[in-house]
């Protein structure tokens, strides 16, 4: 069975776009074994950010039906508290990535999972800092 991941948003994006090939058959083979794709709410709340940013109604409510389509992750107090002990950690280390993209690690890292990414470079920083996230990019096939 192909291990459960957590998209992170430019991975989302990318998938909603379907204009990057390798991401694309990645979300798709991952589909023959899972039935929905699953994403965190900080991912949702990015993903949606750009198209209000841009005002684009019609993009708005396809993006809704589409994350509906999906299964979101919403956090618990153990994420929260993981958030606050990985950016303490980067930021002695002089890495800090942002209270979104780790509050998305401490999603995967509090479930076992693997996060889906685009910025591998980025969370490695995470890694880096001592916690074990498990980590791949759909970009390549």
């Amino acid at each position: 069975m192909v291990r459960k991941v957590i998209l992170d948003t430019d991975t989302l994006s990318e998938i909603y776009k379907e204009q990057n090939q390798a991401v694309t058959a990645n979300a798709q083979a991952y589909l023959e074994h899972h039935d929905k794709l699953t994403y965190t709410s900080v991912t949702a709340s990015e993903f949606l950010f750009g198209l209000y940013a841009k005002d684009a109604k019609k993009q708005i409510n396809q993006a809704k039906t589409f994350l509906k389509a999906h299964e979101e992750l919403v956090p618990t107090s153990e994420d929260y508290w993981l958030v606050a002990e990985t950016n303490g950690a980067l930021k002695r280390i002089g890495r800090p990535i942002g209270e979104g993209d780790t509050m998305i690690a401490a999603y995967v890292i509090n479930r076992g999972m693997t996060l889906a990414s685009g910025n591998t470079k980025h969370y490695q920083f995470v890694i880096d800092a001592g916690f074990s996230l498990d980590l791949e990019s759909w970009k390549e096939e």
